[in-house]
């Protein structure tokens, strides 16, 4: 985790730093004052609504475990979001599963395993609709590139899930095995511990259950594509719409790469790569673009993750100190 979190400091000020040689404050600013502000707020509206659908995919994932209430799911996934703006190596992700644990009883291990799950589904969504894209309209090779790397990154994580879960017996065999070197008792540990991840992949046994929540993750998309098409709007841009969804895709692809806490740099760089090198938008104008977008991607989560935790009577410190223990 360490080793992570300086590697994306450092990927993160690098990126900045070429960001910043670049910029023309004057231009910047320009592209700022004449936003339609009452659109960029739908926008933000309808981002939050996102995360209504995200929580109910997220109850589907855990059903087969246990049913969970709604409004609980939702606000544990919104703190999770939050620490991920706030903590370097997608901490949140781990924060999410802890609180689940903590709240609702629930294996740690299965909630990561649901929550693994969601990151898969929403990767294949992003290589679905870069092929659809691909299929119509030309792409520069950097994109294609990126989208083969995702394409067998994705389809190799979901077989491995599927092999996971019908294979389990052998599969925990296998890592008893390949681990034997280590002491029996942390072994054990460990083999349970990969019981309970397992344990969290059983939507993967219902077909329905499945394609359930993969209609859920194109909502999903589907919203988040309308909150980019309203802020590319409030800009005043004539984007086309196969444009937008390029957009989005390329820079959910982008910021799995290690960087400082909420994507910082990794997140610009990607806005930028799309908008200017694709489309040919200013330089200046695409990095107004890029700074909008990741304020109504970070602060209104950021805000309500804070609001939701203080509400469990909880902090981010205590949680992080808790996990180490």
């Amino acid at each position: 985790m360490n080793k992570l979190k300086w590697l994306g400091l450092f990927i993160s000020t690098i990126l900045l730093g070429l960001i910043i040689q670049k910029i023309d404050i004057a231009a910047f600013g320009k592209g700022l004052i004449g936003l339609n502000y009452s659109v960029l707020i739908a926008g933000v509206v309808v981002y939050l609504l996102g995360y209504g659908v995200r929580a109910v995919r997220w109850y589907y994932l855990l059903s087969h475990a246990k049913r969970i209430r709604f409004g609980s799911l939702f606000s544990i996934m919104i703190i999770g979001f939050m620490a991920n703006n706030i903590l370097p190596a997608r901490a949140g992700e781990f924060v999410r599963a802890y609180m689940l644990g903590i709240k609702e009883s629930q294996s740690k291990s299965l909630a990561l395993a649901t929550v693994v799950m969601e990151r898969i589904l929403d990767g294949l969504v992003f290589v679905f609709l870069l092929i659809l894209i691909w299929l119509f309209f030309p792409l520069p090779e950097w994109i294609k590139k990126t989208g083969i790397f995702a394409a067998a990154i994705f389809g190799c994580a979901i077989l491995f899930m599927f092999w996971l879960n019908f294979y389990k017996f052998h599969a925990l065999e296998l890592f008893r095995k390949g681990f034997s070197w280590l002491p029996h008792k942390l072994l054990d540990k460990i083999i349970q511990l990969l019981k309970y991840f397992i344990e969290g992949l059983q939507i993967l046994q219902s077909k329905s259950d499945f394609l359930r929540v993969c209609l859920l993750s194109l909502i999903t998309w589907g919203i988040e594509m309308g909150m980019y098409y309203l802020t590319i709007l409030a800009f005043g841009i004539n984007l086309p719409f196969y444009g937008i969804v390029l957009l989005m895709v390329m820079v959910n692809l982008c910021i799995m790469i290690p960087s400082a806490p909420a994507y910082l740099g990794v997140f610009q760089v990607a806005v930028l790569g799309v908008l200017c090198k694709c489309f040919g938008l200013e330089y200046n104008l695409s990095l107004s673009v890029s700074v909008v977008l990741h304020g109504i991607i970070v602060i209104p989560v950021t805000i309500l993750g804070f609001i939701f935790m203080a509400r469990e009577n909880m902090s981010l410190a205590g949680i992080i100190k808790e996990q180490r223990c």
